[in-house]
């Protein structure tokens, strides 16, 4: 994300993100696994706040489903995390 300032003379910030790969090996994982496997939360319960607070979105839209099934090249934003699933069968 670019800012510019209104000031005489731009001033650019930009946000980084953490980016992950998560690889698994089933078919599947579910958001909630997904959130803890990352290491943005400590329990199922703070994955479970997390996305019910709408902090989640999966491919671009909030999810508050955290059973919600991810498969092979979805992407996860959570806070400034970006998580992309990968699965190796």
């Amino acid at each position: 994300m670019i800012h510019i300032s209104i000031l005489s003379f731009p001033l650019i910030l930009i946000q980084f993100h953490s980016m992950q790969e998560i690889v698994i090996k089933d078919e599947f994982i579910k958001l909630g696994q997904l959130i803890k496997l990352a290491g943005i939360a400590d329990s199922g319960l703070d994955a479970k706040i997390f996305i019910q607070d709408g902090e989640v979105s999966v491919n671009g839209e909030t999810e508050t489903r955290r059973g919600r099934k991810l498969y092979d090249g979805d992407e996860v934003d959570c806070f400034d995390n970006h998580i992309v699933v990968k699965c190796i069968e």
